[in-house]
């Protein structure tokens, strides 16, 4: 039998986190329920064996025939990671069957599960060029959350199997168990961080209906200071600095006037009035995305300003970070980390919840959306491009862009008890139905292989 008439069988390696052990988790629930029969394996282990082979008490070749008689007896055909666990960590082996990343030298398909971005996951260790080694193999591929991201990535980074593919979650661990109690506030959001609002726009706060658009304005001015100082602090300094400033202006009044598109896209579309400056930025991945990065803080304000905003006119949960850096006021609980089991119910203390993404995702969603959904409670989003890939609007969700617009749909699900239930239903039969665990795995499984998800009798 040929490696592409094996029955398809995954491991999905296991690693530590608040959040993403149970992304992992679900995928070998989901892998189960294929009938794929999976394996998994925990990542501390190999990591202790390693330390071992620095301390001289075990050799590189043992950790490494462990592996292969895992792989060897299960007949597995894949592995499924998260992020960097289990990547450039492991280096670069060489063996019968050549020089490469370890799974690859098992002879696995590598599928990585990036649901925090390369660029700035564990601290941007996916820019170094060791990890480059690891991350542009053949049998390595790479699964980012939106389109637009993908295809920044595939020009930035060149890694030759990037693939577009949204996040997913496990509906049975993530749902509200046990009674629901009486919504206690008009909204909820659970967020890991909220940052103080710049002073620029504070003012703002009071007004009616603040313009998006002037206030990414506003931050203009602070945003080319930061990106006058990241050119300052390059070795290879730009070609023309009096166009890198012209650039740097003219992307972000393009972005203020069309947000829904990203940096990249924008920077897509300034090369030809700005060549030198363009060539020097993609030149260097780690000096691309610290451009890119600061490039977005004329549009950070997002998350903060919104829930500033509108905790000044509803009655907001914040829960999972203190919120006092935008003045929210919160109980003495609503500070702590929401735990991953624990998210359904603090959602379903609001008569709806509301999701806006953090400026480094830019388009497409995160988890979030898929949390709300399993938790049966009606999501506000703020409107970002490719969302509506996703969720029919009006029907399966709400979406915002401008103050009026958010309080208007919140009073709305408030004062209508059958409006907020019916987006929910929809939204939670659509996830459920197309945005499941199961969905994306045997998305992974088959995309790289020509022979399709083969599934022993």
């Amino acid at each position: 039998m040929t490696a592409s008439d094996s029955p398809t069988r995954p491991i999905i390696l296991l690693n530590p986190g608040r959040q993403s052990r149970n992304y992992m988790l679900g995928l070998l629930k989901a892998a189960q329920s294929l009938g794929l029969s999976p394996g998994n394996i925990e990542i501390g282990p190999i990591r202790e064996q390693l330390g071992r082979v620095s301390d001289g008490t075990l050799s590189v070749d043992g950790v490494f025939e462990r592996l292969r008689k895992t792989v060897e007896i299960g007949a597995f055909t894949d592995i499924i990671t998260y992020a960097n666990v289990g990547g450039p960590e492991l280096g670069i082996w060489n063996t019968n069957e050549g020089i490469g990343p370890i799974w690859a030298a098992l002879g696995l398909r590598h599928h990585i599960l990036w649901t925090d971005h390369p660029e700035w996951a564990a601290l941007g260790l996916a820019l170094h060029p060791e990890a480059g080694r690891v991350y542009n193999h053949p049998q390595v591929f790479h699964y980012l959350k939106s389109d637009a991201s993908t295809a920044e990535a595939r020009d930035i980074l060149e890694w030759p199997n990037i693939i577009s593919m949204p996040v997913a979650e496990a509906y049975d661990t993530t749902e509200v168990n046990g009674a629901i109690e009486t919504p206690r506030h008009d909204a909820v959001v659970i967020a890991g961080s909220v940052a103080a609002i710049p002073e620029e726009l504070v003012p703002m706060l009071s007004h009616r209906d603040p313009d998006p658009a002037a206030l990414d304005r506003m931050m203009i001015p602070r945003t080319i200071g930061l990106c006058e100082e990241l050119a300052t602090n390059q070795d290879d300094t730009p070609p023309d600095c009096d166009e890198l400033r012209r650039f740097v202006a003219n992307l972000l009044e393009s972005k203020a006037s069309q947000p829904f598109m990203t940096v990249w896209q924008h920077t897509m579309q300034l090369q030809p009035s700005y060549p030198d400056t363009v060539k020097w930025l993609r030149a260097d991945p780690q000096r691309w995305y610290a451009a890119q990065r600061r490039l977005r803080q004329s549009s950070a304000w997002r998350r903060s300003f919104w829930l500033a905003w509108l905790a000044r006119r509803v009655d907001l949960g914040i829960y999972g970070c203190d919120a006092s850096a935008i003045g929210v006021p919160q109980s003495d609980d609503a500070t702590a980390w929401v735990n991953y089991e624990s998210q359904s119910e603090v959602y379903a203390r609001g008569r709806c919840a509301i999701n806006i993404n953090q400026s480094h995702d830019e388009s497409g969603v995160t988890h979030k959306p898929f949390q709300i959904a399993a938790a049966g409670v009606p999501m506000i989003h703020h409107a970002v491009a490719e969302l509506t890939d996703l969720f029919v609007p009006d029907r399966e969700i709400c979406i915002f862009s401008r103050g009026p617009e958010l309080l208007h749909t919140i009073d709305n699900i408030c004062a209508d008890d059958t409006r907020g239930p019916a987006l929910a239903k929809h939204m939670q039969e659509r996830a459920t139905r197309e945005h499941a665990w199961t969905n994306r795995v045997e998305s992974m499984l088959t995309a790289t292989n020509q022979a399709g998800l083969r599934i022993a009798a």
